[in-house]
């Protein structure tokens, strides 16, 4: 049966429309957490989409912009469409809705944005140009007919239907509800602004510079006397390309400001910026590799999305750092990565104001729905370009910001933060392990790992502006790693944190399997490390803890250096565990890939005693005497007991009602 609504319980939570119950749900465990019955009904997260949920999808449909394209190339008519969508893209490539097969007409040459009862005309970085009335145009809002000139041979002729009034105030169905959600709540982009990578510099489109191709333009004042000149761009190849002094094209872009290259991709929609933070030694550069290599593989043959590099220059470490741990010649010697530091091959030099500055290099993978996706229909709202910062844990040192030394500025522009918690550098935690792991000898370096943290949100406070009282919108991943040394403090073995569809190749997040997990490591830090919690929920709502292990065992000291202190590994015995769940969960969050809603009770046993606190419920575990209590995003799930592993319902706060009590 289909879902008749949206609805939103959960962080990871926020309907997908058209949703999958547990009969359309096969494989791998396809009752919910384990139990037998229970629903798993395919939703899309997105934050965005809480007000349409909580309103009942009770929606006014704007007014609409009709209108007639009629393309014609060379004095013959190639094209006619009667047009009532919100956007609608001229170009050459096969997923444009006006299709020209034209070699003078780019791939994404031009968009038609319906925007506020009128028509906006976007020129998309084409090689050739737009023009009306003979003037070159980058965006034009028109309210009557307009005849367009793309490149030298096609005209766009646009001619506006009478607009139709606005229909009541309806109950948006599930066939719908998609469309509806896309239209009320995501506005098209302007697209007229681009945010560097490299310096977060927001700037015009029109601003971009080209990159000299020719071998005698060297020497650029910002990025030194080696580097390839930059240039604003006035002449152009057929192609499209920027042409420099000698006559060569060029089709790199770079930025005003900083003056670094800037991949094509993040020109055509704005890039979605991901943090990694994490103490000195807590395994960032580790946990990196091996998420990427698996989410290579995993990505396609799981979700139907395509992982790529965005930018191989950019991702030139990465790649390293996948050979030597899983291309490796020989996968019996021992090999170890290089440790990050605040200077080297992680930053760019740049002169900015007669200063010089190192800005970070970020990683930038492509993330693309396949042909075999379920929800390839929407494949310009999946594509994104993913921007991943990693630093030196010294970086977030009091006073390690400056205006030399930029490195975090990041994280005021990220959609989401991944905070690396390292158990080994806890004496606690340590206390706890059963393990000959060397990282836990005694005399191993303690940190107070949540002053990190605070240091992380001072800073996007002071960079973004918002008042010091607000809070973090935005998710947050708490990655306890090195998983494989305290396995034993979790009392249940880690499933498979996907779903497969029935009689579909495609999977999707099991959030009953992520959030259970996260319950019994969010319980485990409270007893163990209480101000670590306290920290980061009491400045982010929106709070996943997942377990991980990059390598699955303990490195080993290395023996061909006795007594250096170096460790090292042996590729072969590389096993990650759960090392892709970090970034699944925040692709779920910002609503980038489906997850499963909230399983049913059915014939669970439900929570006891429960007294609310606020947005969090105290409660018995039944069949125990165990009490704990539960913040928001857990509630209305199937969960399992952190001591014995049983699984239990923990009731939504409306389940609750005026019986459960309120604490004082």
């Amino acid at each position: 049966m289909r879902a008749k609504a949206l609805c939103y319980r959960t962080p990871l939570a926020a309907s997908y429309c058209g949703g999958y119950n547990s009969q359309d749900v096969a494989g791998e465990g396809a009752d919910c957490g384990g139990t037998s019955g229970q629903a798993a009904t395919l939703v899309r997260s997105g934050v965005n989409r809480v007000q349409a949920s909580e309103a009942g999808l009770l929606l006014m449909k704007p007014k609409r912009v009709f209108y007639r394209l009629v393309l014609t190339l060379e004095g013959a008519v190639v094209g006619a469409y009667s047009v009532q969508e919100p956007s609608l893209t001229i170009g050459r490539d096969p997923d444009c809705g006006a299709r020209v097969d034209c070699t003078t007409i780019s791939r994404k040459h031009l968009r038609i944005e319906a925007r506020q009862g009128a028509l906006v005309i976007r020129d998309l970085s084409s090689r050739n140009g737009t023009f009306m009335d003979g003037r070159p145009i980058r965006e034009e809002t028109i309210r009557s007919d307009v005849t367009l000139r793309l490149g030298p041979d096609l005209e766009a002729r646009i001619e506006l239907a009478p607009e139709e009034a606005a229909e009541p105030e309806r109950p948006v169905t599930e066939g719908a509800a998609a469309a509806a959600v896309q239209e009320v709540l995501e506005p098209a982009e302007s697209g007229r602004k681009i945010v560097c990578p490299h310096c977060w510099h927001t700037f015009e489109e029109a601003d971009l510079l080209a990159v000299a191709r020719h071998q005698e333009l060297v020497g650029d004042p910002v990025l030194g006397p080696e580097a390839a000149q930059r240039f604003l761009p006035s002449r152009f190849t057929p192609e499209g390309h920027a042409l420099d002094a000698l006559g060569m094209p060029c089709p790199d872009m770079a930025c005003p400001r900083c003056h670094l290259s800037i991949p094509r991709d993040l020109l055509e929609k704005p890039p979605l910026f991901l943090s990694i933070i994490g103490a000195p030694g807590s395994g960032k550069s580790y946990l990196l590799a091996t998420m990427v290599w698996e989410l290579r593989s995993l990505m396609p043959k799981r979700f139907g999305f395509g992982f790529t590099d965005a930018d191989a220059t950019c991702n030139q470490l990465i790649n390293e750092y996948e050979r030597t741990l899983f291309l490796a010649p020989d996968d019996e010697a021992w090999v170890a990565l290089e440790k990050t530091e605040m200077h080297g091959r992680l930053y760019d030099e740049v002169r900015l104001n007669n200063m010089r500055v190192s800005l970070p290099r970020p990683f930038m993978f492509s993330l693309t729905p396949q042909r075999h996706n379920p929800w390839v229909d929407q494949h310009e709202a999946l594509t994104q370009t993913l921007v991943v910062y990693d630093n030196a844990g010294e970086h977030f040192e009091p006073g390690a910001d400056t205006a030399a030394n930029p490195g975090t500025q990041h994280l005021a522009h990220s959609r989401g933060l991944f905070f690396l918690f390292d158990p080994t550098k806890d004496p606690r935690f340590r206390a706890r392990c059963s393990s000959d792991d060397p990282q836990l000898r005694r005399g191993a370096r303690a940190q107070r790992q949540e002053m990190l943290l605070k240091e992380a949100f001072d800073r996007i406070r002071l960079h973004s502006g918002p008042g010091r009282g607000q809070r973090y919108s935005e998710p947050v991943i708490v990655v306890v790693t090195k998983f494989d040394i305290w396995r034993n403090l979790l009392k249940f073995p880690l499933e498979a944190p996907w779903r497969r569809l029935k009689d579909h190749p495609v999977s999707v997040l099991d959030t009953d399997v992520v959030m259970m997990t996260s319950f019994a490591v969010r319980r485990l830090l409270a007893d163990l490390c209480p101000e670590m919690v306290a920290t980061v929920e009491g400045v982010a709502p929106r709070v996943v803890y997942v377990p991980v292990s990059a390598l699955g065992h303990s490195p080993s000291e290395d023996p061909r250096n006795a007594g250096s202190g170096l460790l090292v590994v042996r590729p072969r015995d590389i096993k990650p565990v759960w090392a892709t769940t970090p970034m699944l969960c925040m692709l779920s969050l910002l609503g980038a890939m489906a997850g499963t809603r909230p399983g049913q009770r059915g014939s669970l046993p439900s929570a006891e005693n429960c007294r609310r606190f606020g947005d969090r419920v105290e409660f018995t575990v039944p069949g125990t005497d165990l009490r704990l209590e539960a913040p928001a995003p857990y509630l209305g799930r199937p969960m399992r007991c952190p001591e014995t592993g049983k699984l239990f319902w923990l009731p939504a706060l409306e389940e609750l009602g005026a019986g459960a009590g309120e604490g004082r």
